[in-house]
């Protein structure tokens, strides 16, 4: 029986090699192939075997399994056939596909196994023939061309690319099956106990890779075999049936712990090896990034200089008493004595101390405070008193990773760092001493870059790429353009956006329904993976879960009311600002500057009024300004939605009597976001710097994806060269003058500049003396 799968091809002559091996000895009953991997696109369609780019690629040449029974082929994942495996003959397992059987051995071992699916039937059916005293070769002669469409997800019809990810549950089911099966029967029952009692840990470690598909299917594999007794049954007593030869007589062929060890050592460099290959930037690449590195350190370090110097100027003279044991207090902030153990107590107890006392959760800032005071030895009054004073430096800090997200301009990162850290709602909370809205804007910058990040929306540094084109017809037309590296969500992200919300909703619980309805406009608003944003609230939900019981519990009462609540002494907020005044990021009336009264000179006394005003509306003038660009539309108006929903809330603080500066610190973060957010790279196509766009040599230009086919003369300036360095490129090309697509001698190159990129400033040029065009390359993305 010649066995072939739907998605498989056999070379000529596999077929003749089969039999040639089956007739040699009657011991071989089932003989296999050598399998290479058959190319598909990405839309599943199989490509061409024979001039794939991978159709080299090796997939099996047999295979055996590991002392848990995982299978392991001994072949990495893009290992080329060069003939190096073709001395095996006698393995544990061939895979099925294209693998020739005896028809009287089948009918003896009464075919595969329906229990395991498409997955691990033929291991189980080389294994039983093994045992009935068969032999199981693989015929490296005979090659067939797999193109896995069961392993990669092609079948299920939804028309996604192909990914191994798709297959795991099925393949996870069967291992677990084959397991169970071949073990001996007194550890049938603890194979099973631990199976059980290992899935958890499995479906730990594959959340930990950020696979949530692959933890559950874990836990309903596992789940899956203990409950299915009836097929492992029947499976064992096909095995007891058929089997003429004790289990040691296959030990010889199964894997070591030492090789299982060197196979995953091995797949796990030759897959940080081919990701780096991948997405590397080139040596020009390199280059640039460091001088963007640096101008960007030298950006960051201008907005924490700028902001520590201002918190020395400040409280400057406070260190002496400080490190003599003395406390920040004044306005709401009360002396903080306790330390880590007791404010844990606190935050858990579900006992208030105050009075007589009171059965009620604690307030959900002592979580926070409980971690700060861990880092700072276990004195609370030492976490409060580091937090109030690097208040500044740590807002400018996370305002210029916050501002990343969003734009890759060094200047609009470090204005936007020094207006976060100037924010008249900053500076209000530390002068009043409210400790929960300080910890609320500080935590602020950082989960709204998780929240960008979980979606897969931050900005990137782009880099336009010289390639070459080929000198051969046939070569440039199989020639792969480095692709843009896509852009997805971040299940990880997600978690630390849920974390860092939770830092802010427990120093401001108002916060919390502010960031649900900010959810629901993210995943209007979100291009992609927008799942993951309603994850984002389990964390705040659970960390102050008592918390939230309370308010609903007591929401007719006036429970709703501890929303909007504050630690520590109530400190009157001042003059009732207006809406228009919290618009322009003021959470009181601010009074004029230099204290300039009415007796002062009018225009002095007039510029002193309304300076207090110019920076919010600045912001404002700019945020409207941001509805109008092309191509961020959606993010600017998702911004407004931010911030209207931050002034609702503050305009429920101020009804309330109650502090509004968290509201206020919301409506600053959401306009803000306009003003820095960049049209996202390829919303127009890329404009070459060469002048020359009609055909040349003699063919009709060939247009790559976001890319046209020029030829460009020896002296061409990118943009950003100064002239000694233009001349300096140019000497490499013999220093002289070109023609576009001289018939002979020197040519030179340079990239296509995309609007809104950066450029190589370093040799961008190249030469080369073969007459053809060079089409501009599309651009090459790296991680920020």
């Amino acid at each position: 029986m010649w066995l072939l799968h739907d998605d498989a091809a056999p070379e000529p002559g596999a077929l003749a090699a089969l039999l040639r091996a089956v007739e040699h000895t009657q011991a071989v009953a089932i003989a296999g192939c050598k399998q290479r991997r058959w190319a598909v696109a990405e839309d599943g369609t199989p490509l061409d075997a024979r001039t794939a780019r991978d159709g080299g690629v090796l997939v099996e040449v047999g295979h055996t399994v590991s002392p848990l029974g995982r299978r392991m082929t001994g072949v990495d994942d893009t290992e080329i056939d060069q003939g190096q495996h073709d001395a095996r003959e006698d393995v544990l397992a061939v895979g099925l596909v294209g693998a020739l059987v005896r028809t009287r051995v089948w009918r003896e071992l009464g075919g595969t196994d329906p229990e395991y699916g498409a997955f691990g039937d033929g291991l189980d059916l080389c294994r039983r023939a093994r045992r009935a005293g068969h032999r199981v070769v693989v015929v490296p002669r005979a090659v067939v061309h797999h193109a896995q469409a069961g392993l990669l997800g092609l079948r299920d019809g939804r028309g996604r690319a192909p990914e191994e990810a798709a297959s795991y549950g099925p393949r996870r089911r069967s291992q677990l099956h084959h397991r169970l099966v071949h073990v001996p029967s007194p550890l049938v029952l603890p194979a099973v106990i631990g199976m059980l009692l290992w899935a958890p840990f499995a479906a730990m470690h594959r959340l930990a890779l950020k696979r949530p598909g692959e933890a559950r299917d874990e836990i309903v594999a596992a789940l899956w075999n203990a409950v299915r007794v009836g097929p492992l049954v029947r499976a064992r007593r096909r095995v007891a049936r058929t089997s003429t030869l004790p289990r040691r007589v296959l030990h010889p062929l199964l894997a070591s712990w030492r090789q299982v060890y060197a196979e995953r050592r091995d797949a796990r460099l030759s897959r940080a090896e081919a990701n780096r290959t991948r997405w590397a930037p080139s040596e020009l690449e390199r280059v640039e990034l460091r001088r963007l590195a640096a101008r960007r350190r030298a950006g960051l370090a201008v907005a924490l200089l700028a902001t520590a110097g201002l918190a020395v100027a400040i409280f400057g003279g406070w260190q002496g008493v400080l490190a003599q044991g003395g406390r920040v207090v004044g306005g709401a902030l009360l002396p903080a004595p306790a330390g880590a153990g007791a404010v844990w107590e606190a935050a858990t107890s579900g006992w208030v101390d105050g009075g007589l006392g009171a059965r009620a959760p604690g307030d959900p800032i002592l979580l926070p405070l409980t971690v700060l005071a861990w880092l700072a030895g276990g004195s609370l009054q030492t976490a409060v008193n580091l937090l109030v004073v690097a208040a500044l430096p740590l807002a400018a800090l996370g305002a210029w990773f916050a501002a990343g997200a969003v734009t890759r301009s060094t200047s609009a990162r470090t204005v936007a760092a020094l207006a976060w850290a100037g924010s008249p709602a900053l500076l209000g909370a530390l002068q009043s001493g409210r400790l929960g809205a300080l910890l609320a804007h500080l935590a602020l910058p950082w989960a709204a870059l998780a929240l960008v990040r979980a979606v897969g929306a931050q900005a990137r540094d782009e880099i336009d790429v010289p390639e070459s084109e080929h000198p051969d017809a046939v070569a440039r037309g199989r020639q792969r353009w480095r692709p843009e590296r896509p852009r997805r969500g971040s299940l990880g992200a997600t978690g630390a956006a849920g974390l860092l919300l939770a830092v802010a909703v427990c120093g401001a619980p108002v916060l919390l329904p502010v960031a649900a309805v900010g959810v629901i406009v993210g995943i209007m608003a979100a291009p992609r993976d927008r799942r993951y944003l309603p994850l984002t609230l389990v964390p705040a939900l659970a960390v102050a879960a008592p918390f939230w019981a309370y308010v609903a519990r007591t929401w007719t009462d006036g429970g709703w009311r501890l929303l909007l609540a504050e630690p520590g002494v109530p400190v009157a907020p001042g003059e009732a600002p207006a809406g228009w005044q919290l618009l322009l990021g003021h959470a009181q009336v601010p009074g004029a500057w230099f204290g300039a009264a009415g007796d002062a000179h009018a225009w002095l006394a007039t510029a002193a009024g309304v300076a207090p005003w110019v920076f919010g509306g600045i912001v404002v003038v700019l945020a409207l300004v941001a509805l109008v660009r092309p191509g961020v539309l959606g993010a600017v108006r998702a911004a407004w939605a931010l911030a209207a929903i931050g002034l609702a809330a503050s305009l429920l603080a101020v009804a309330l009597g109650t502090w509004p500066g968290v509201g206020v610190s919301v409506v600053l973060l959401g306009l803000g976001e306009p003003r820095c957010s960049e049209r996202p790279r390829g919303a127009r196509p890329p404009r070459t710097t060469t002048g020359h766009d009609a055909p040349a040599c003699g063919r009709p230009a060939r247009s790559p994806p976001s890319a046209r086919s020029c030829c460009c003369p020896a002296r061409v300036r990118p943009r950003g060269r100064s002239p000694s360095s233009t001349a300096a490129t140019s000497a490499t090309c013999g220093r002289r003058r070109s023609p576009p697509c001289p018939p002979s001698g020197g040519r030179c190159r340079t990239p296509a500049a995309a609007r809104g990129s950066f450029r190589s400033t370093a040799a961008t040029t190249a030469c080369s003396t073969t007459p053809s065009c060079v089409p501009t390359a599309p651009r090459s993305s790296t991680p920020p």
